[in-house]
């Protein structure tokens, strides 16, 4: 069905609100211009944005920053942007990010980042 990208990425940025609030992150949330709705799934797509902004609060947790998403048109698509002042991913890590069970966090499941690729391959 036709989803409006603001909305649902307001809808998972609610979720790490307070979070972010208490570890002093800055959000921002920028729309470009004629910005049309895309076909999806809104459910399974808050799930791909909430585990994105999960990963990037607790990137963050320790000295605070900002964590920005543009939104913006690109052709017959739209472009979404995530950036975050984390502590980022160590090159060794980088090629096993998006492997399930894989995390280097002391309580973290390493199924985020995997669940989040699976639906945007679908």
């Amino acid at each position: 069905k036709p989803v409006e990208a603001r909305k649902m990425i307001e809808d998972s940025l609610r979720l790490i609100e307070p979070q972010a609030e208490e570890q002093n992150i800055k959000i921002s949330l920028i729309e470009r211009e004629n910005v049309s709705p895309v076909s999806g799934d809104a459910e399974v797509l808050r799930s791909v944005f909430s585990n994105l902004f999960i990963n990037a609060v607790q990137a963050m947790e320790k000295n605070g920053g900002n964590l920005s998403v543009i939104i913006s048109p690109d052709e017959d698509f739209i472009k979404i942007e995530i950036q975050d002042t984390g502590v980022g991913i160590k090159e060794e890590n980088l090629d096993k990010i998006f492997e399930p069970y894989f995390s280097t966090k002391e309580t973290g499941t390493g199924l985020g980042l995997a669940i989040v690729k699976k639906i945007i391959e679908d």
